[in-house]
């Protein structure tokens, strides 16, 4: 990659509705069809966002796998 900085930090996370995330597969793929050549270099990462899935993860899941504990109403 260049040395030009970048908008966003590498830690980053965000969020797609599906609707954006096919904006983007459709821009990717008619991308591609305008320059074939470029085919073999962003093709894995076409296929990555077309195999993703959403996550559906309750807050609870998500303490629990950080190693962390909700406060429990029953002990106030």
């Amino acid at each position: 990659m260049n040395n030009k900085k970048l908008p966003h930090y590498n830690n980053q996370t965000f969020e797609l509705t599906g609707h954006e995330l096919n904006k983007i597969i459709v821009l990717i793929d008619s991308f591609l069809k305008m320059k074939p050549s470029l085919n073999k270099r962003v093709m894995p990462f076409f296929a990555y966002l077309c195999q993703m899935e959403p996550v559906e993860k309750e807050l609870d899941e998500i303490v629990w796998e950080l190693g962390m504990s909700l406060p429990s109403w029953e002990n106030k």
